[in-house]
């Protein structure tokens, strides 16, 4: 007989009957022995089926993950990880559809389950069938009933939402500083709303990571892979990404052209071709272009102004804003195109009026002549603005 802790004694389903029945060797060899004892060929069937049995192990490995998840992929070892701890299951044709959009409720019971590590029943008496996920998730205070109304569970959730989740699924708080970086770093955080603390706090904590262009796309749908990675993170916390503020600070500005080589028709389009994340196309008549997030810029022709340039950071001009070196590359982009020659020495002034400022001190304005344009530089606090006039 062949002990039950031999490499031999594989699990194999044996199809002979009506139902599918779990056998192991010793019991196979039994009814081999009083089914074909008489016959020659037991040792030639006995050292084929032991053969067949030893490779039974690899080739059920090998079907345990997904055709379309291979070693090369991003989520490979999330997906992996989500698979063996039972929250994520793949399709009956072997594959995983990592890019198919998930619901919210699709994602709340990914969240509980991964959470809890416990399968609720799923929702009776007419409601929805992720409907006892949804009201756990309120209970854990992963969100409210107004922040993720119920009616929403068939619904495609969106990252901004998942950030919601995932930054209430984890303790740790942000400093001002860092949310600073963090906000001044990612492009599209303006489109965010009252989703941007939870946002910057899922970043700084390692459960996203965004997109290589620096954007986040917080209306975009998430997908099975990118849940699996993000439940992951929130549950593992070796699984989570390693956050570089310094980099993020260093993120190159956008490159604009000298602006004197450039026509006034042109400024708006060769804006939005290079830096086009946070232009503001849906201004009025009378604003020239406006900026969102990490420095507001209102170029206005209006009036006497040939243009006014608000620089609005939401934070303390100390030179620590990551966006600093964004928002100077557009200011000088202007000043080129508005002061010609002049722009250096109007640019230099702007910047020393920054680094002589003293917050609380109240308001302090200058105003000088440049390119025979009556210039008005002017600090207060967390707003500095320049207007040119013809």
């Amino acid at each position: 007989m062949i002990h039950s802790d031999s490499p031999f004694c594989e699990i194999v389903s044996r199809k002979n009957y009506f139902t599918t029945e779990i056998v192991t060797m010793d019991f196979l060899l039994v009814q081999l022995h009083f089914t074909i004892r008489r016959k020659k060929t037991i040792l030639v069937l006995i050292m084929s089926i032991a053969l067949v049995l030893t490779n039974v192990t690899p080739s059920l490995a090998a079907e345990t993950f997904f055709q379309d998840i291979p070693t090369s992929h991003w989520a490979h070892s999330n997906v992996g990880q989500m698979v063996d701890k039972g929250i994520i299951v793949g399709y009956p044709d072997g594959t995983f559809k990592p890019d198919k959009k998930v619901t919210y409720g699709e994602f709340i019971k990914m969240a509980i389950v991964g959470i809890t590590g416990q399968a609720l029943e799923m929702g009776s008496g007419g409601k929805h069938w992720a409907y006892n996920y949804y009201k756990k998730g309120v209970e854990l205070n992963l969100y409210t009933e107004n922040q993720i109304p119920e009616r929403h569970l068939d619904k495609e959730i969106i990252r901004a939402d998942m950030s919601l989740i995932a930054a209430n699924a984890v303790e740790g708080t942000v400093s001002s500083s860092d949310s600073a970086i963090i906000e001044g770093y990612v492009l599209d955080m303006f489109k965010s709303t009252n989703r941007k603390n939870a946002v910057i706090k899922a970043y700084f904590l390692g459960i996203l990571a965004g997109y290589p262009d620096q954007t986040f796309r917080p209306d975009q749908g998430l997908t099975r892979a990118e849940s699996a990675a993000v439940i992951d993170r929130i549950i593992t916390p070796s699984a989570r990404v390693a956050i570089d503020l310094e980099a993020m600070k260093a993120a190159a500005p956008p490159i604009f052209p000298d602006g004197r080589t450039v026509a006034e028709k042109d400024l708006i389009p060769m804006m939005m071709k290079i830096d086009p994340h946070r232009l503001d196309v849906q201004y009025s008549s009378d604003v020239f272009a406006k900026y969102k997030n990490g420095g507001i810029y209102n170029m206005q022709q209006l009036g006497s102004y040939l243009v006014t340039m608000v620089y609005h950071t939401g934070y303390r001009l100390d030179g620590t804003l990551a966006a600093t070196d964004r928002q100077d590359a557009r200011v000088k982009f202007l000043l080129q195109h508005f002061l010609e020659d002049d722009w250096e020495a109007c640019y230099a002034e702007f910047k020393n009026m920054h680094k002589n400022y003293k917050m609380g001190s109240g308001s302090k304005t200058i105003i000088k002549y440049y390119n025979g344009h009556e210039t008005l530089m002017d600090i207060y606090d967390y707003n500095s603005s320049i207007a040119i006039y013809k």
